[in-house]
């Protein structure tokens, strides 16, 4: 074999093993999760549903003196490679839409990571919850 088909199949072989360790992570990643806490000066819950198909929906929650104040539902896709989730919103309460975010997993602890948002500043705990989870009360909202 020549030396060009080797470092092909090496270069083919890798190309195989990272595709592989991102879909495994991703799948890992999917499911049902939840986190809180506050974002530009308003308490906030989500409940995020990821499918293993790269589609993902999330319900959002604004909380004012620790009451529910508004909420929304965005959809959209995202990808998972090394420890970064990128993610693209498509659709706001049923409206067309196009936001682009990427969170970075910092830690991971069993069915729990802390998700850090660069464009915020924020890291999040993020935990895994049942597919039927609904909002709980908030643990803390001092700040609504």
């Amino acid at each position: 074999m020549s030396t060009l088909k080797r470092k092909f199949r090496l270069a083919s072989l890798c190309l195989v093993a990272t595709i592989g360790t991102a879909h495994a992570d991703q799948v890992a990643l999917s499911g049902d999760w939840f986190m809180e806490g506050t974002e530009n000066g308003a308490f906030m819950q989500f409940i995020h549903h990821r499918d293993k198909n790269g589609t993902f929906w999330v319900q959002i929650r604004i909380l004012d003196h620790c009451q529910p104040k508004s909420d929304w539902v965005e959809s959209g896709t995202w990808t998972l490679i090394d420890d970064k989730i990128d993610q693209t919103t498509t659709v706001v309460q049923g409206h067309q839409a196009h936001y682009h975010d990427e969170f970075f997993i910092k830690s991971s602890i069993g069915n729990s990571f802390t998700n850090y948002d660069p464009d915020t500043g924020i890291t999040w705990k993020v935990f895994k919850v049942p597919s039927d989870f609904t909002f709980p009360d908030p643990k803390s909202c001092a700040i609504s």
